[in-house]
C-alpha cells in the first residue's frame, strides 16, 4: 500500500545530497528555510536524506504512496500519511516505540477501492499498548475454492465490507511477554458475477455481521518494531466469533507466529518466520486461512489449516542502502487430521532498501516476489513482517 510518494521522497533525497556537505563552497549561502529544510532532513552523521527529525516533531510524517500489483485485485494506487510521535522511557529516557497514526486509500483498475484509519499507541511508561482503527472497503476478488476444481478457473465476486478493530495489550510484570485483548466488528456482502449459486458456499458466506474477541499471547524482545535486526517475536490468539457478541454465526480462527532475527556480521541481518492457522465451524469462505507469501497472490491458496515459513537475509552494502533475499514455502489443506484437499507452493524474490529514519532504525524499499505465476512487486514500510 504505497509508492508515488516514495518517488517523491527519493527526489528530496537526490536533490538534498546535491545540497549537503560535498557541494561547491563557492556556491550563495543557503537561505534560512533551506538551513531550516536540511535540519530536518539531512542526518549530521553522514550528509544523506533522513527523516528522523522531520518525523520526530509534533507534525512529523510519512507520506506513502504505492503502486499496488497484486493480481488479486488489480493494478492501482494507494496513497496514506502515517504520523509518528516519539515516545521515552520517563525512567532511562531510552527512545521507545513511538505513536503511529495512519489514514489513506486506495483503488485498483478492476475496480476494488477502499479508505482506513487508525492508530496504535504506547502508555504508561511503555506497560500498556492500544490498537484502533476503522475500515470501508469494496473488493473485487476471485475465488480459487478449497480444492483443484477451480485453481485454473476462479469465480469473480465483489466483497464490499466495513468494520472497525479495538485491541489493548498489557505487559506482564517486568518479562517481554505481553497478554491483549482483541475486539473485531465487520459487515461483509459478497455478490458472485453469476449469481450466489456456488456450490459449497452457505448463506452465510454472501452476508453476514460477524463479531469476536480474540485473547492474545505475545512475546516480544525485538531490538527494533520497524525493521528488526535481533531478538523474537512470538504471538499466539484464538479469534471467537459468535451470535452471543451481536454476530450472525458461531465460528473460531486459531493462530500461532513466530519470527526470529539475528545478525551474521557487521552488516547482515537474518530473519526467519513461521505461521499456523487452524479455522473451525462456519467461517465465512473469504476469512478462511490462505498462503500469504511475497510472490503469491493473495487469497490464491486457501484452505481450514495452513502452515508457511520465510526466510530473509538483508546485506548492508552501500552505505545506507541494502540489499534483501527471501524465499519461503507454504501449504493449506481442509481436515486438520487427515490433510485433505492439500496444495502448496514455493516462492521467493529479492528487493532494496533504505534506511529512511537513522533514529527510528525505519528502512523502506521495494521488493518483487516470485511464485506460481507472474512476479508481483511491494512497496515495503518497515519489515515485510511488520507488527506494531
Amino acid at each position: 500500500m504505497r509508492a508515488c510518494l516514495l518517488l517523491l521522497l527519493g527526489l528530496c533525497c537526490m536533490s538534498l545530497q546535491a545540497a549537503g556537505p560535498e557541494a561547491d563552497e563557492s556556491a550563495a549561502p543557503a537561505s534560512t528555510e533551506e538551513s531550516s529544510w536540511k535540519e530536518k532532513f539531512v542526518d549530521r552523521q553522514d550528509g544523506k536524506f533522513d527523516a528522523s527529525a522531520f518525523l520526530a516533531s509534533a507534525y512529523g510524517f510519512v507520506p506513502i504512496g504505492s503502486i499496488i500489483t497484486d493480481p488479486a485485485i488489480g493494478y492501482g494506487g494507494a496513497l496514506g500519511l502515517i504520523f509518528i510521535q516519539p515516545n521515552q522511557d520517563p525512567t532511562t529516557h531510552q527512545t521507545m516505540r513511538p505513536n503511529l497514526t495512519a489514514v489513506g486509500g486506495f483503488a485498483t483498475e478492476n475496480g476494488s477501492w477502499g479508505g482506513f484509519s487508525g492508530h496504535s499507541g504506547l502508555w504508561q511508561g511503555g506497560r500498556l499498548k492500544t490498537l484502533a482503527g476503522a475500515f470501508y472497503t469494496s473488493l473485487n476478488l476471485e475465488y480459487f475454492g478449497q480444492g483443484e476444481a477451480l485453481q485454473d478457473a476462479p469465480l469473480e465476486y465483489n466483497l464490499l465490507a466495513w468494520g472497525t478493530i479495538v485491541q489493548a495489550d498489557r505487559k506482564i510484570g517486568d518479562s517481554s511477554f505481553w497478554s491483549g485483548l482483541r475486539y473485531v466488528f465487520a459487515d461483509a456482502t459478497v455478490e458472485f458475477d453469476f449469481g450466489n449459486i456456488v456450490p459449497g458456499l452457505g448463506p452465510l458466506d454472501y452476508g453476514q455481521r460477524m463479531s469476536g474477541l480474540t485473547p492474545i499471547l505475545i512475546y516480544d524482545t525485538r531490538d527494533n518494531f520497524f525493521t528488526p535486526t535481533r531478538g523474537t517475536y512470538a504471538e499466539g490468539n484464538l479469534a471467537v466469533f459468535s451470535e452471543a457478541l451481536g454476530g450472525d454465526a458461531d465460528f473460531q480462527i486459531a493462530t500461532l507466529t513466530g519470527m526470529w532475527y539475528r545478525p551474521l556480521g557487521p552488516k547482515l541481518a537474518f530473519g526467519i518466520r513461521g505461521d499456523f492457522s487452524a479455522s473451525f465451524d462456519d467461517v465465512p469462505f473469504y476469512l478462511r486461512p490462505y498462503v500469504q507469501l511475497r510472490g503469491i497472490q493473495s487469497l490464491q491458496l486457501q484452505g481450514e489449516n495452513l502452515a508457511q515459513a520465510e526466510v530473509e537475509l538483508r546485506w548492508q552494502r552501500w552505505g545506507r542502502y541494502s540489499l534483501v533475499a527471501f524465499a519461503g514455502g507454504g501449504v493449506v489443506w481442509n481436515d486438520l487430521d487427515n490433510f485433505e484437499n492439500e496444495r502448496s507452493t514455493a516462492t521467493g524474490g529479492v528487493g532494496v532498501r533504505y534506511l529512511l529514519a537513522r533514529l527510528f532504525g525505519l528502512h523502506m524499499g521495494i521488493d518483487i516476489g516470485f511464485g506460481p505465476d507472474d512476479p508481483i512487486l511491494y512497496i515495503q514500510f518497515g519489515s515485510a513482517w511488520f507488527r506494531p
